[in-house]
């Protein structure tokens, strides 16, 4: 018994930790099939993730961090987008050079925030659903969705 309680805890955890892998492959199969190949998605991850946290840090804005998560990566992606195909970049070139740009400026700016190496100090995160008495992200539902349409 104690053995599918923790599958059914592992299931749970899976759901919540797929939101960000599974909103970067949409995002990647959009790029693709626009002819835009995009090896920086890492990059993106990381500084969404970071002005997310400086947000959150600075304001206790959950909605607000989120949104700014949500908007770097969109710029980025534009930005890569645009080195890509207006600027005729090399697309595979532009991706890694976004992903060293992202894990300097996340070393820099942890830095200089925070005075660490290695982390942030902890946020506030969303709050979880229950469902069957597991808590997970209230953002599982909605990438789910967003996958299907």
């Amino acid at each position: 018994m104690e053995i599918i309680e923790s599958l059914i805890d592992l299931i749970f955890l899976a759901f919540t930790s797929m939101v960000p892998l599974l909103l970067g492959a949409i995002g990647e199969i959009i790029n693709e099939r626009s002819g835009v190949v995009n090896i920086g998605i890492e990059g993106i991850f990381l500084l969404s993730a970071l002005t997310s946290t400086i947000v959150n840090y600075l304001t206790n804005n959950l909605e607000l961090a989120l949104l700014t998560g949500v908007v770097t990566g969109m710029a980025i992606g534009f930005l890569h987008g645009l080195i890509s195909t207006y600027l005729r970049g090399d697309q595979i070139v532009a991706g890694v050079g976004l992903n060293v740009f992202a894990y300097g400026m996340s070393v820099i700016a942890l830095v200089t925030i925070w005075g660490t190496f290695g982390n942030s100090p902890s946020v506030p995160t969303i709050p979880k659903l229950k469902v069957l008495g597991h808590a997970i992200s209230p953002l599982v539902p909605i990438s789910i969705i967003i996958e299907l349409v």
